[in-house]
C-alpha cells in the first residue's frame, strides 16, 4: 500500500493548477529547497560562527542528492574599497578580514533578497537552503536526512538550535503518518466487519 501525498495527486488531470505547479518548477527547480534554521548564540556575525556557517554548507554539498546550497557562505557581497571591488561571499571576506564583519548586518538588512532571507532580524539565526535532485520523501526518511543535517551541524559545533521545513520533510512526515495510521485502521476496520 502507498500514499501519495504530492501535489500533483491533489490536483484532478485536467486542473489548470497543474500549468501553474509545472511552470514553478521548471523556473525554480523540482520542488522547494529543504530550509535549515540554525541559530548560533549570540550572534552569526563573529568571525568563528561565520567559520563554522561556511564549513556546515561545505559539508551540506556532501550530503545526497544535495545540488545547491545557498547561504551566507555563497551569497555575494559587494564590497568596494578605495580602487577594488570585490564580490565574494559573507564568510570569505570575513574570514579575510574580520574587521568587515561589523558591516555585515547593515548590509544584508539594505539589500532587499538577503534581509530576512540569509540572517534573522535579530542576527542570531542563519539560513541554509538545501536544493535537492530527485529526492523522494521515501527516499529523504530511509536515509534518515533530517538525522544527517542535524548531526552536521552538531559535528561543527557554535549552534544551539537547527530547524528544518520545505515541501520534502512535510511530504515525508504526512506520507509516513498516513502509512502507520492505516496500517492499524484498515486491519482494525475489517476486524470489525468480520465480527
Amino acid at each position: 500500500f502507498h500514499v501519495d501525498p504530492s501535489a500533483e495527486a491533489l490536483l484532478p488531470v485536467n486542473d489548470p493548477g497543474r500549468a501553474v505547479l509545472e511552470q514553478v518548477r521548471k523556473t525554480f527547480g523540482i520542488d522547494d529547497p529543504l530550509i535549515v534554521a540554525v541559530r548560533f548564540e549570540p550572534s552569526v556575525y563573529s568571525a568563528d560562527n561565520l567559520a563554522r556557517i561556511a564549513k556546515i554548507a561545505e559539508r551540506f554539498k556532501q550530503l545526497p542528492d544535495v545540488t545547491e546550497v545557498h547561504s551566507l557562505a555563497s551569497a555575494p557581497n559587494l564590497l568596494a574599497k578605495d580602487d577594488e571591488i570585490d564580490v565574494t561571499s559573507f564568510t570569505d571576506q570575513a574570514a579575510r578580514d574580520p574587521a568587515v564583519i561589523d558591516s555585515f548586518p547593515g548590509q544584508i538588512e539594505a539589500n532587499p533578497l538577503y534581509r530576512s532571507a540569509l540572517v534573522s532580524a535579530d542576527g542570531t539565526t542563519a539560513a541554509f537552503a538545501l536544493t535537492l535532485g530527485a529526492l523522494s520523501p521515501k527516499e529523504y526518511v530511509r536515509l534518515d536526512f533530517d538525522a544527517q543535517v542535524r548531526a552536521i551541524v552538531n559535528e561543527v559545533g557554535g549552534a544551539s538550535t537547527v530547524y528544518l521545513t520545505g515541501t520534502l520533510p512535510v511530504r515525508a512526515a504526512t506520507s509516513a503518518a498516513l502509512d502507520r495510521t492505516l496500517k492499524l485502521t484498515v486491519p482494525a476496520v475489517f476486524g470489525v466487519i468480520a465480527l
